[in-house]
């Protein structure tokens, strides 16, 4: 890759960390100056305005990574219905807080917060990687299995088992979303640990290393969620969740 080549991957690297970080300042903005309703319309229209800008952002990234290949223009096409899923989701979640005045959860909102998950997970493993050795290959294993071991001990102590225990006497569908996000959110992890270990193969890194931090920012914001959801947190949920997650939608939106 010669010099230019180097500086123009890593303008827009540096544009999308900075977008990222303004978009997270706005959140937390938010969240110290506006209070109650105010406070959760500014944060659904900013979600909103956030993921419909990341979501275009993909589209065109998979429009421009055809020079790549198929398999790479179906896996960014594959990350952008993601982000779809995820911005209608929070269309419906913004239009039950403020416009019905109901509690989002459970609501229709999280249905399409569940779809992004295997979305993203399937854009994820479709990304191509580097073909291994037997011992290198031997190696991968080992270390996949060793980190999916602890990582599933982890979330069943941490998060899992306490949801499946705060949520004995919640009905059927509240038990099965309370429970669906800390095990889909598992499955993103495991889906991004097989990513980096198996070595991605792609000639521009900049926009998966967008991904991976955007990722795993999700995952973080994931993890605060569950928590604070079981001990009953709600603002404090949303605000920090909504902080998370804007930050990993400007990370993996602005690519190419």
């Amino acid at each position: 890759m010669t010099s230019d080549q180097c500086i123009k991957s890593i303008i827009p690297f540096n544009m999308a960390l900075m977008l990222a970080f303004i978009v997270a300042l706005c959140s937390i903005s938010f969240s110290i100056h506006l209070k109650d309703e105010l406070q959760f319309t500014a944060s659904d229209m900013l979600a909103i305005l956030v993921d419909s800008l990341a979501t275009l952002a993909l589209f065109y990234a998979a429009r421009r990574s055809s020079v790549y290949g198929r398999q790479v223009r179906l896996a960014w096409t594959v990350l952008a219905l993601a982000l779809v899923a995820h911005t209608l989701g929070d269309i419906a979640w913004a239009y039950t807080e403020i416009v019905l005045d109901q509690p989002p959860f459970p609501s229709v909102a999280d249905w399409l917060f569940l779809i992004h998950y295997p979305l993203l997970i399937a854009g994820i493993l479709l990304l191509p990687t580097q073909s291994l050795t037997s011992s290198e290959r031997l190696k991968v294993m080992l270390d996949e299995g060793i980190v999916i071991i602890a990582s599933v001990i982890i979330f069943w102590v941490v998060l899992i088992a306490p949801t499946i225990e705060s949520s004995a006497g919640a009905i059927f569908r509240t038990q099965a979303l309370s429970v669906a996000y800390p095990v889909l959110g598992l499955m993103l992890l495991l889906a991004l640990v097989e990513l980096l270990l198996r070595r991605i193969r792609f000639q521009q890194m900049g926009p998966v290393l967008l991904l991976v931090m955007g990722t795993i920012v999700m995952i973080i914001a994931d993890l605060i969620l569950a928590y604070q959801s079981l001990n009953n947190i709600y603002p404090s949920f949303r605000t920090n969740g909504l902080i998370s997650k804007h930050f990993h939608d400007k990370l993996i939106g602005k690519i190419y």
